[in-house]
């Protein structure tokens, strides 16, 4: 048999040449992108630029944050269920779900939300959120010549963007930045001396969008065009207010000719061309010439790319520096995103080098797309959830207070939703919050997001996350307790009703999208089909993690002393959690309800990951009983975010097999793209579930840490049997500098920031264990350590 191999659109760049023009902490690839999903991303918080990496058509795709498209001169009010909640939850528990579903539809024609409902396949789909859209699209066309030595990169430290060639001519960049100085997108072209000739397109948003519905309907815009400065007016539908955006893009040519043409502009006989731009929303009193005075300010900034590059390197640079691993060999930091997928999927399953990428771009990833908003990716549960989680581990604490911010600035609005929904005091979270709305208005029978009552104590897990690797007490004084009070105070209310054993009830209960409402519900496998439910663990768990957080922090802090009891009792009223057939933790704590085994979540194993309630020395039984559910979970629709979860969940369980198997999938079968950005979907799209997820899930496997307990190696897969990792915060107030550990044993240097006992752990077969030069006996897997205040300790274990 013949076979005929892959032909690459260009000559690529040897691996032995790159080291020469590549940074060593880089993303390269050696094939231009043939869709979007596959385009090389930087950012600076406002802009993000996506390059596709063509030596001949190369397109720079824009994106501001705040430019969402209205779809409303208001944001809808949350429907008034209060004449009704009773009678829901009547039908609820009674086994007539549907007769809820009529009420819940009926509650949300009342408030006028009928145009927003969206019945398909006899299936409701509630109205999104406020749409993204692009800013502008820029085409680069030269001439087409011969091509070798093509390669395209983005420099992690920088955020610098290459497009790379060379024929006998000489060598051709084309090469992009999101300047975080001037908050602006700079770019330059060069080829060899007086060899520019460069057509400049221009593309503006509007049509169709991705979905197939009408976007930016009734906008108008007017575009001033001359050879060094592009004025944008862009206006939105006037039906929604006076709101729009500006966009300016200047010319900068050494050398040359510059002409405006249709399109855009051409360039001819340049040494070097450099491009600046940047967009800016207007939320209020938007009218056609606002652009005037931002064009002149922008037309007073410096066109120096190379000083744009080195301002990054002390924002962006410094933030990535804060922490790395390394699994693989420092000659392999040059492979590129094909190559070390190749190694994948023929050596090795999990290759080390391509670790270690994903660890990198999962940091680079929540730095450049966090501005005044945090990442906004998906729905505000799992989805920005697992963007987000290795934040405070990885000392992105500027990122994490936007994320925080987010949300504190919604609590009037989160109010709203409590009251209007369930009656009850305290905060209800929507799980579509828009950038500037927290209003619950979009959800419906088979999406009931209003009653997954556990969204916002999600969010604090991080808000608490932040405490315990920081130890700050003002923060946990002003920013956690007063939320956490409130939070309380909604569960009080809303879980009011009592069962027959006196356990309070969590009615009507959503866990996450169980059963999930995809046409025909061709994945369910339990007979009923309706996802208003009894009892999802997940709120249980949230509520419980709550009330525990906040009597912690109350006695902390010697405040609240009063209503610890109160906290007390109702933390004893919460559920039981009930088991299935085997053993496995059941997702409702209902006995009645049948389990749907093929479900992407694992919502139920929250007490395990995110939250530190169980673990297998914690609570042994709750732990066997996860591990259990996590090995007996289908894969749904093949969704990233439920197999990350199970990973996380195998990595507390300390179950390597079950870790390995869904780590592989992952990895190998179509979740990571070949410019290192994920997928939610296997091979289709882009989505940062997975981004965001991965720098948490290889640290968790180096190092798990809770207050009090620091163990090291807790899932360590067999493909990693050496590494390095730097710049940890522990969930004990303390900082791992640095940790590394090979077929002999383990080193690492951790600072404790307060006075407090420790528990240091390592499953193994362990000879010796010392601490600052001292060995201290093991007692079965761990060493008991009293440290102080700034002390750091050199640990220092063999196998």
């Amino acid at each position: 048999m013949k076979l005929i191999p892959y032909a690459y659109r260009y000559p690529y760049m040897p691996v032995e040449a790159r080291a020469a023009v590549l940074p060593e902490r880089n993303v390269c690839s050696i094939e231009p992108a043939d869709e979007t999903s596959d385009y090389l991303y930087s950012g600076n918080g406002t802009h993000r630029i996506d390059i596709s990496g063509l030596p001949f058509a190369d397109e720079l795709v824009v994106t501001e944050e705040h430019l969402y498209e209205p779809q409303w001169a208001k944001t809808p009010e949350v429907p008034d269920l209060r004449p009704y909640i009773a009678d829901i939850r009547k039908a609820v528990i009674e086994g007539r779900p549907e007769d809820g579903d009529k009420l819940l539809d009926k509650a949300q024609i009342e408030a006028g939300h009928d145009k927003y409902m969206n019945f398909d396949r006899d299936i409701l789909y509630p109205m999104g959120s406020l749409r993204l859209h692009k800013a502008y699209w820029l085409t680069f066309k030269r001439p087409e010549e011969d091509v070798r030595d093509y390669i395209r990169w983005v420099d992690l430290l920088s955020g610098r963007v290459v497009t790379h060639w060379e024929n006998d001519r000489g060598v051709f960049e084309n090469e992009y930045i999101a300047a975080c100085d001037g908050n602006l997108v700079a770019s330059r072209f060069t080829a060899p001396e007086g060899g520019l000739d460069m057509d400049i397109d221009l593309r503006l948003p509007g049509g169709l969008n991705f979905f197939g519905r009408i976007q930016l309907d009734k906008s108008k815009y007017t575009l001033e065009k001359t050879p060094e400065l592009f004025r944008l007016c862009f206006g939105y539908n006037p039906e929604y207010g006076k709101k729009g955006y500006v966009a300016v893009i200047r010319f900068v040519p050494k050398g040359g000719t510059v002409e405006v043409t249709d399109m855009g502009v051409k360039v001819r006989g340049a040494d070097s061309l450099v491009v600046l731009s940047k967009a800016v929303r207007i939320e209020e009193n938007f009218e056609f010439g606002c652009d005037l005075p931002i064009a002149e300010e922008f037309m007073k900034l410096s066109p120096d790319f190379d000083a744009y590059v080195k301002s990054n390197f002390d924002t962006l640079g410094r933030k990535m520096q804060l922490s790395r691993i390394r699994l693989g060999r420092e000659s392999d930091y040059y492979l590129s995103g094909e190559e070390l997928l190749r190694l994948c999927h023929n050596e090795r399953e999990l290759y080390p080098a391509l670790m270690d990428k994903l660890y990198d771009m999962g940091r680079f990833y929540q730095i450049i797309d966090t501005g005044d908003i945090p990442p906004m990716w998906g729905q505000h549960n799992i989805n920005t959830n697992l963007q987000v989680c290795a934040g405070n581990n990885t000392g992105l604490f500027d990122e994490m207070d936007v994320y925080f911010k987010y949300y504190e600035t919604k609590f009037d609005d989160f109010r709203v939703n409590a009251q209007r929904l369930f009656g009850a005091r305290g905060l209800l979270a929507s799980v579509h919050c828009d950038y500037n709305s927290g209003l619950f208005y979009h959800f419906s029978r088979t999406y009931p997001h209003y009653c997954w009552t556990g969204c916002l104590g999600w969010i604090y897990n991080e808000f608490w996350g932040y405490y315990l690797v920081t130890g700050d007490l003002d923060f946990l004084r002003e920013r956690v307790v007063p939320a956490l009070k409130e939070m309380a105070l909604f569960f009080e209310d809303y879980a009011c009703d009592r069962d027959s054993r006196g356990k309070v009830i969590f009615y009507p209960s959503f866990s996450p999208e169980d059963p999930t409402p995809n046409p025909g519900y061709e994945t369910v496998t339990c007979k009923s089909i309706n996802p208003s439910r009894i009892n999802a663990v997940m709120d249980i768990a949230i509520c419980r993690e709550i009330l525990e957080n906040l009597i912690t922090a109350c006695n902390t802090l010697g405040i609240e002393q009063d209503m610890i009891p109160h906290w007390e009792k109702q933390l004893a009223d919460l559920p039981d959690y009930v088991l299935d057939s085997e053993g496995g933790l059941k997702e409702w704590a209902w006995e009645e309800i049948e389990e749907n085994f093929n479900h992407r979540h694992v919502s139920h194993h929250y007490d395990l990951w995110p939250g530190r309630a169980v673990t297998p020395e914690s609570e042994p039984e709750v732990a066997e009983a996860i591990r259990i559910s996590n090995r007996k979970r289908g894969q749904q629709d093949d969704s990233a975010h439920g197999i990350i979860h199970r990973a996380f969940s195998a990595i507390r369980l300390k179950d390597i097999e079950e870790l390995e198997q869904n780590m592989t999938q992952l990895i190998d079968h179509g979740f990571v793209r070949r410019n290192f950005s994920t997928a939610h979907f296997p091979y289709r799209g882009q989505f940062p579930d997975l981004q965001g997820a991965m720098p948490a899930l290889l640290l968790e496997m180096c190092v798990f840490s809770m207050p009090g307990v620091i163990e090291f190696l807790p899932a360590m897969p067999e493909e990693f049997p050496k590494g390095e990792l730097e710049g940890i915060w522990l969930y004990t107030w303390a900082k791992l500098h640095r940790m590394a550990w090979n077929e002999q044993g383990v080193t690492a240097a951790i600072t404790s920031n307060r006075d407090q006992e420790l528990t240091f752990r390592i499953r193994r077969n362990v000879k010796s264990l010392t601490i600052n030069g001292k060995a201290h006996p093991m007692t079965g897997d761990h060493v008991l350590y009293t440290a102080k205040a700034g002390e750091e300790m050199q640990i220092e274990i063999q196998y």
